[in-house]
């Protein structure tokens, strides 16, 4: 057994727990994964992000990421904003420095670092690259809309309840429902059926967020997710970003939308090239010392 050192972080409710391993010395299995997230047992978390050395030159870091179920997303959007005020303010940036890159599993991700005229870290932008919602960037089998979008699509759930969806991928596979074509959705009978039967829905090879979403007007929509491989979270902001994604495709909203989740809110930007920009605070809640295997 050896000892390492974590720090436990939350980007508006959706935790992690935040290991410095650029010597790559800890090895976690599923099983500890499992454990050490543990909300009775463990630390408790939502995943576990490992701090690396990148294997792309233009990167300034990589992470190993891992949800608390032991499997492996593509990318986290709360998870990148722990991890800026965690290299900012343990000094793994050259001083001065609040732009990096991060490798991750579906590429490249610039961070900016946003701090007050002190110094001190108040949220972080993420370009989180661009979305799409076509089949095979998903994936899915369901089909498309006129511009080949998987837009307003009906599908029928292993229960027998016939849903609307639209899908996103923003680094990962996502599919929203809209509270004004799904009425309901949000509210925990239908919530806790559709989240989990949707997640795996043979629909979606990789399995899928699921985002229940009101919109309030063309600039704020409100938002409840249950997450691929960790259930309802209060957080996800690939999913904030995905959900703003299809409203805006939808014409249910404009480019800038602010989306409130049950854990806080996040900003959202999309360009014409449908690159998008989360922005959103991160926090540290306590460090500590837990036993591993190497």
């Amino acid at each position: 057994m050896t000892h390492f050192n974590f720090t436990k972080m939350q980007g508006i409710g959706n935790d992690f727990i935040v290991v410095d391993d650029r010597d790559e010395k800890l090895r976690l299995t599923s099983h500890e994964v499992i454990a050490l997230c543990d909300r009775k047992f463990g630390i408790g978390a939502d995943g576990i992000m490992l701090i690396r050395k990148p294997t792309n030159e233009q990167a300034d870091f990589a992470w190993w990421f891992v949800n608390n179920d032991g499997t492996i997303p593509e990318m986290c959007g709360n998870g990148s904003r722990c991890f800026a005020r965690y290299v900012y303010e343990n000094g793994l940036l050259e001083v001065g420095k609040k732009v990096f890159v991060l490798e991750t599993l579906c590429g490249l991700k610039t961070i900016e670092i946003i701090t007050d005229d002190s110094g001190i870290f108040e949220a972080a932008r993420v370009d989180m690259g661009p979305a799409l919602s076509i089949p095979i960037a998903i994936p899915t089998t369901l089909d498309t809309d006129a511009n080949g979008y998987v837009l307003n699509q009906k599908l029928i759930t292993t229960s027998g309840h016939e849903v609307t969806v639209n899908c996103a991928n923003v680094g990962n596979p996502h599919a929203v429902l809209f509270t004004d074509e799904n009425p309901g959705t949000q509210e925990d009978e239908l919530f806790y059926v559709l989240g989990p039967e949707l997640e795996s829905d043979p629909h979606f090879p990789a399995k899928a967020n699921i985002e229940f979403i009101r919109v309030d007007s063309p600039e704020h929509i409100t938002m409840r997710v249950w997450e691929r491989g960790v259930g309802e979270t209060a957080a996800c902001g690939t999913g904030a970003c995905a959900s703003a994604f299809a409203a805006y495709l939808t014409g249910r909203t404009g480019d800038h939308i602010e989306v409130a989740l049950t854990g806080g809110n996040l900003t959202i930007e999309i360009t014409e090239n449908h690159e998008v920009f989360m922005t959103g605070a991160a926090q540290t809640v306590f460090t500590g010392t837990f036993d591993a295997t190497i």
